[in-house]
């Protein structure tokens, strides 16, 4: 058990190593540093890297890095919807017989086109 606590130690100091690299070169605006990269340069298997990082990270060991933008939040202003207006009474129209009940926000071409075709 001991030594599995001591890989476990000696991994969380490299997955953070690598956490801080990345984060310096965020801030330098640099592109980050890939973990391939960093595993190269340390002489580290790179399956083992993401097996460790995995691993902590999954017990909450770690904070997760940021491998996206962080969100930007911005402020809103939240209006209450207008008021509707009331509704108004349909009309109502008799035409050769027919009683035609129109809303009161009705179209105007439509019901002429309407009563055209009731008095042909």
């Amino acid at each position: 058990m001991i030594e599995k606590a001591g890989r476990e130690g000696y991994w969380r100091e490299q997955v953070g190593a690598w956490r801080v690299e990345v984060e310096r070169a965020e801030r330098a605006g640099l592109a980050p540093v890939t973990v391939r990269e960093f595993c190269r340069a340390r002489g580290l298997r790179e399956p083992s890297f993401y097996f460790w990082r995995r691993e902590l990270a999954g017990r909450g060991d770690t904070p997760r890095t940021r491998l996206e933008p962080a969100a930007i939040f911005a402020p809103v202003t939240v209006r209450p919807a207008p008021a509707k207006a009331p509704d108004l009474a349909p009309i109502e129209l008799e035409i050769c017989g027919v009683t035609l009940r129109v809303p009161s926000n009705f179209d105007e071409a439509n019901l002429r086109r309407l009563i055209a075709v009731l008095r042909a």
